[in-house]
């Protein structure tokens, strides 16, 4: 097991794996993503049984397993074509520079497959990945 500290980091760094590793995502399947961290949880729940972080993060994990479908259209499709309107509207804005131009879209390991696709419709491709720390949990509390 590891220290209660490094927990979060392990439990964000599956998530996320596992939401990469889909190409295809699937919220009726996505469930099954959060069963193995649930199983690790369970462990720190058996040992910790009285510390809030770890029971307050498998109860919203097992939430988030049951409620997956409901939120993944909201959650990844309505706000990726929120995010595409917003690319359109700086694409339009700068309109064609004469020197090149990045933009960056920031986002979470969810919201990859479905945003991914809607690029390649654009003609935009891939050319590498960089993942960034977003925020952390304050498990010391």
């Amino acid at each position: 097991m590891l220290p209660i500290k490094k927990l979060e980091d392990y439990l964000k760094h599956n998530y996320a794996i596992a939401f990469t590793k889909t190409k295809e995502m699937n919220f009726k399947n996505m469930g099954k993503q959060i069963e193995p961290m649930l199983r690790s949880l369970e462990l720190y729940r058996q040992k910790y049984p009285s510390n809030p972080f770890i029971n307050k993060l498998y109860r919203q994990l097992k939430t988030m397993k049951e409620n997956f479908e409901r939120m993944g259209k909201f959650i990844v499709e309505e706000r990726n074509s929120y995010v595409m309107k917003m690319l359109d509207q700086e694409l339009k804005r700068v309109g064609n520079p004469k020197k090149p131009y990045t933009i960056a879209i920031f986002y979470g390991a969810a919201h990859f497959s479905d945003l991914s696709k809607r690029l390649a419709k654009r003609g935009y491709h891939q050319v590498g990945i960089e993942w960034l720390k977003a925020w952390r949990i304050n498990s010391q509390r």
